[in-house]
Parts: C-alpha cells; sequence; structure tokens
C-alpha cells in the first residue's frame, strides 16, 4: 500500500509520525503544525516547529532541520548540567579514559561527526588507563610521535582540550602537557598556512581505485572515492541510508517523489551543512554495498581512526583521503555532460555533489533550490564512476 502523500495527510485529522520522533498534527483545515518529541533529563518533552500551512508553512525537509537543531541544542544543554553532577560519582584517581568520556559527554554535540574519531584516537593512547594527573609532558610527546603533520595537530587539539577540562574540575592541577612552547613544536613539522588536503593527480585514480586491497576498509575507500563523500559520511554511513530506484522519498516541498536513480540519502544531523544530501549511486557504488544489512548496520562495520588515510598510504604515502574530493572535483570540471540544457552547469553539479551551495548563488536563490539536483547530478557520477573503475 502506498504512503499518504503530503497533501493527503494535511486533510487528516491527528498526528502523523514522519519518523525520528516528528510529527504533523492535523487539528483542522486551517490548523497543521509540526512536533518533536523528545525526552530531556527522564521527561518527554514537546518542541513546536512551526505551521505546516499558510505563508509560513515549513516543509518536511525544514522541519527536519529545524527538529535536528533542537535535539543539538537540548543535548548540549542536558550535557552542560549534568557533568558537574556525574563527576563525583568517578572513581577517585580518574584515569584519562574517565576524563575523556566526560569531556566528550560535554562538549562534542557540536561536532558530532569527530566526536567518534576522537574517542577512537585517544582512547587508544598507551596512557589511557593511567591516573590524569600523573600524565606528564613526556608521556604526550610519546603519543604524537611518528605522527604526519596533520594527524600531529589534530590530536594533540584533542588532547589539549581534554587536560584543559580535567583542570577545570580540579581533577589535576599544573601545566597543560599537550600545550608546548614555540621550541617545542620545532621538533614537529608544521602545516603551513592556507595549504591545501594532498591529493592523488586524477590521471593515477583508476590505477589507485585498482590497486585498493578486499575488505571492508578498502569497500568504504571505493565508495568515498566514487562518490566525493566526506570520510565522516562514509564511516556512519548505515543501510538504512541506501535506497533503491524507484523507491519513494519526501522531497524538499513535503510532497512524495520517486527516485530516478540508486541513491544514498544522508540525514541532515549527519552533515556538515547540516541539510539533507542526496547522493547519486552508479552501478559501480552499488556493486561494492553487496547484499544488504539491517537498517541500523554501518555499510562497512565500525572502522578503526584514519583507517582509510592509512591504506591509502600504504600506495600514496603523502597523499590525503579528503584530497580525493579536490581530485573529483578538477576532474568534473572537464567534462561534458550529455543533455545538460536545463540550466545548472557541470561547475554546479560538482559543487553540489560536494554538499557546497550552489557556486555564487544568493540567499535568496540558497532557500529556493534546495533538492540539491541529485538526478541532474546521476550522469556526471555515472562518468566518474566509469572513469575511476576503468568500465
Amino acid at each position: 500500500m502506498a504512503r499518504p502523500s503530503f497533501t493527503d495527510l494535511l486533510q487528516r485529522h491527528g498526528r502523523h509520525n514522519q519518523g525520528d520522533s516528528l510529527f504533523l498534527t492535523v487539528r483542522g483545515p486551517k490548523s497543521a503544525r509540526w512536533e518533536f518529541k523528545m525526552r530531556v533529563a527522564g521527561t518527554l518533552k514537546s518542541f513546536w516547529l512551526g505551521s505546516a500551512i499558510g505563508p509560513a508553512a515549513i516543509g518536511l525537509t525544514q522541519a527536519r532541520e529545524l527538529r535536528a537543531q533542537v535535539w543539538l541544542e537540548q543535548r548540549g544543554k542536558v550535557a552542560a548540567t549534568a557533568t558537574p553532577r556525574q563527576a563525583p560519582t568517578m572513581a577517585a584517581g580518574r584515569t584519562f579514559r574517565e576524563v575523556l568520556e566526560a569531556w566528550l559527554a560535554a562538549n562534542s554535540t557540536s561536532w558530532a561527526a569527530k566526536s567518534t574519531k576522537a574517542r577512537g584516537t585517544l582512547a587508544a593512547l598507551s596512557f589511557a588507563d593511567r591516573d590524569i594527573a600523573k600524565i606528564t609532558q613526556a608521556d604526550v610527546l610519546d603519543a604524537l610521535a611518528g605522527e604526519t603533520p596533520r594527524q600531529h595537530m589534530e590530536k594533540r587539539g584533542w588532547l589539549a582540550a581534554c587536560f584543559a577540562f580535567a583542570r577545570a574540575q580540579q581533577w589535576r592541577t599544573g601545566d597543560n602537557p599537550a600545550t608546548f612552547d614555540k621550541d617545542m613544536l620545532r621538533g614537529f613539522a608544521k602545516i603551513e598556512k592556507g595549504k591545501h588536503h594532498a591529493r592523488v593527480s586524477r590521471d593515477d585514480v583508476p590505477a589507485l581505485y585498482a590497486s585498493i586491497v578486499d575488505g571492508d576498509t578498502a569497500r568504504a575507500l571505493r565508495l568515498l572515492i566514487l562518490t566525493a563523500a566526506r570520510a565522516g559520511d562514509v564511516e556512519g554511513a548505515t543501510w538504512s541510508e541506501i535506497h533503491p530506484k524507484g523507491a519513494t522519498f519526501v522531497n524538499a516541498d513535503g510532497d512524495d517523489e520517486k527516485l530516478v536513480c540508486d541513491a544514498w540519502i544522508i540525514p541532515a544531523e549527519r552533515t556538515k551543512e547540516r541539510k539533507r544530501r542526496i547522493v547519486p549511486l552508479p552501478p559501480q557504488a552499488m556493486a561494492i554495498l553487496g547484499e544488504r544489512g539491517a537498517a541500523n548496520a554501518l555499510l562497512f562495520g565500525k572502522l578503526a581512526s584514519n583507517a582509510m588515510l592509512n591504506l591509502l598510504q600504504k600506495t600514496h604515502p603523502d597523499k590525503t583521503v579528503h584530497g580525493m574530493r579536490s581530485t573529483f572535483r578538477d576532474w568534473a570540471i572537464r567534462q561534458s555532460v550529455p543533455n545538460l540544457t536545463h540550466g545548472a552547469t557541470v561547475r554546479d553539479l560538482a559543487e553540489l555533489q560536494q554538499g557546497h551551495n550552489l557556486p555564487g548563488a544568493s540567499a535568496v536563490e540558497k532557500s529556493y533550490a534546495r533538492d540539491g539536483l541529485y538526478d541532474l547530478r546521476a550522469p556526471l557520477m555515472q562518468q566518474w564512476a566509469a572513469f575511476a573503475t576503468g568500465n
């Protein structure tokens, strides 16, 4: 049985579940509002997000974005108030691992995509189970030994913030062991200001793709290459986000629409730009995914921190995974897409594929160009897949 359209729902009195505790509450022909329910500190609360009809009507996509904002705000408030109450329950002589979890709980809601990476990276350190008060700068230097410049900068930043949090909670005293003076920093290679992510040459992509060995990390890296996605998007992708051609989804206007191609629909709360992104999946990408798993299962399982980067650097030591997005962009701008007669340019499609706004678009234009033109991007991504895979 087909799911009722958004227009049909507006004619039906009652509360209609739109997923993730977001409801369309219809009370009459002129009264329909968006409602989000969330449990805050053990109490179920309702948040009204706006009207679904009238001059200021909010569509389903915008309602989901507002839901994500409320969720993040409430989680942040709970973490801010809960951390002081939780502190006394922690064991005396708090370990670095315990402090790490408390720090992430208090601060990671605003950078959810990286909090998982930070946890995996720092929890694996040799001093993770030692008393936070007894960790020295020598220990930190040991942990940073052998890092690439970018890894060093990122890890040291996390460590410095974690130790600062411990000092603020009075779980350790003295200097921050992850804060170095200029002389100490000279021992590390620096990332030049304004330097870009090192990328693989576009002409080397087919050879790189062919050289990637089998395994979950390899499949993840292949999908990243074929979709020009961010590493965090791929690492957190679940089977619920993969939809076959012809499947029904709710478009930017709140109406039901059928997908014109296989697609990966990344929810707003998982994207850097906090907007739902529809990613066309060419046949080569679908083949990577294999047999469908449980809805909430990760496509490639739980990947180790920097797993894709480490795999890439086995054959291309100085290149970065994020640089693959630049490689795609450099390739795309040189392409001619068949039947490109609708007004969008290849440049527009390449930018939208990477989750960017339309180049040079005004604020008004951005508010109207909401669906990301996924159907127009599909032919471009098919060309890229054929180029990368050699078929």
